[in-house]
């Protein structure tokens, strides 16, 4: 999107729905994960092939506050601005997906794909490679206007500003919120995998007491999968205070486990310790356990509790041996794969707990530049009016 001078305005005149909609033009993505291939060393030999998420965690905060932010714009019956903000973004979405966007303003409702999407990597990279630059560039579109009008005589015709530097105030606090939030969440996050093979460990010993369980392994990994309890997302530690949850809170939630978890199995492929010998076999055997459940579990739109999925599958996988290099014979033991993963998974949530801890000094750039749009617009304004000649 072009920008244009910011003293030039758009007026749209809307008097019947959009029939075909409004196609988002945004690069879709295969997979929120990436492998790079890097080229061979100076001795030839091949370097180790690097994952890494298509969506940064930063990034993955940003969805998270437009989706939430879409969220409460629409509970306000203001299709337009959802139509502006998902055409800015031009998300990213699974090509199994639709990115279209279709918005009914006779009706006042509207349908955003990126609104009802559940998932990793909605965000366009190509368009925006880092969190900071997708608000430097909404801060540098012009002021929109639409004249609104109804078919139904008896409803007024009005004007509808939507103006990207109040935008970008309200998303902001929208973004701040959500990292306070996580700050707390990745508390959780750090602790969840001890009580989650304490339950598992609990779980097998009663069904080995229980021999009539013992048959279903489902049931026995089950029992620590069907739920974290969340009661926590809605509640404050100060009883005093009037805090209210984000409106996306357990969608957030849900999503941050399972691109924690995301990362901790990329950290593990990509550890060089892990590379040669009975380490290496471990982690080709993770390698592709991942890859096989890349597009089912982390994948485009997914249902809650993916990433307990994930790990209650590795967790019930039978112990294999492998042939080493040396002629040796190496016992895979997934339960030993899956404590790795959360060990793992455990320092990740505190090394993103340090960065939405200090979210409120880097929104400080922000919105210095978001300050000087803002004054710059009231101050064109201000010289317009004074220019405006007396009334008669």
């Amino acid at each position: 999107m072009k920008p244009l001078p910011a003293n030039q305005t758009i007026v749209f005149l809307c008097l019947l729905p959009l029939a075909n909609g409004f196609a988002s033009r945004g690069s879709r993505r295969a997979s929120p994960a990436t492998r790079q291939y890097a080229s061979a060393d100076g001795n030839g030999t091949p370097r180790v092939p690097q994952w890494h998420l298509s969506n940064d965690f930063e990034t993955f905060l940003n969805q998270r506050t437009i989706q939430s932010f879409l969220f409460l714009v629409k509970s306000l019956r203001d299709p337009q601005t959802v139509l502006w903000v998902e055409n800015f973004t031009q998300p990213a979405l699974h090509s199994g997906r639709s990115s279209t966007y279709t918005s009914h303003l006779q009706s006042g409702s509207s349908s955003s794909q990126l609104l009802s999407y559940h998932g990793l990597a909605a965000m366009n990279v190509t368009r925006f490679p880092t969190w900071d630059i997708y608000f430097k560039e909404l801060l540098k579109q012009p002021t929109v206007i639409y004249t609104v009008e109804s078919e139904s005589k008896h409803i007024q015709t009005y004007d509808m500003e939507i103006n990207p530097g109040r935008l970008c105030v309200r998303m902001l606090a929208v973004r701040q919120q959500i990292a306070q939030e996580f700050a707390r969440d990745l508390d959780v996050v750090a602790t969840m995998g001890g009580h989650t093979l304490e339950a598992y460990w609990e779980s097998l010993r009663a069904s080995r007491r229980t021999p009539s369980a013992a048959d279903n392994d489902r049931d026995i990994v089950g029992n620590y999968t069907s739920g974290t309890n969340l009661v926590f997302l809605e509640l404050h530690p100060d009883p005093t205070s009037d805090y209210a949850p984000s409106p996306l809170r357990q969608g957030n939630f849900d999503l941050l486990v399972l691109l924690a978890t995301q990362e901790a199995v990329h950290r593990v492929l990509n550890d060089p310790a892990r590379q040669t010998g009975v380490t290496k076999v471990t982690n080709d055997y993770l390698c592709g356990f991942y890859e096989q459940r890349l597009d089912t579990h982390f994948t485009g739109g997914q249902r809650y509790h993916r990433a307990a999925d994930f790990l209650a599958e590795l967790l019930e996988a039978p112990p294999l041996l492998r042939s080493v290099s040396d002629g040796n014979t190496a016992l895979l033991d997934p339960t030993f794969m899956a404590e790795l993963l959360l060990h793992q998974r455990e320092k990740v949530a505190k090394e993103w707990q340090l960065l939405v801890q200090a979210a409120s000094e880097v929104h400080m750039e922000i919105q210095r530049l978001q300050l000087n749009r803002l004054m710059s617009v009231n101050t064109e304004q201000s010289g317009v009016h004074e220019e405006q000649p007396p009334l008669s």
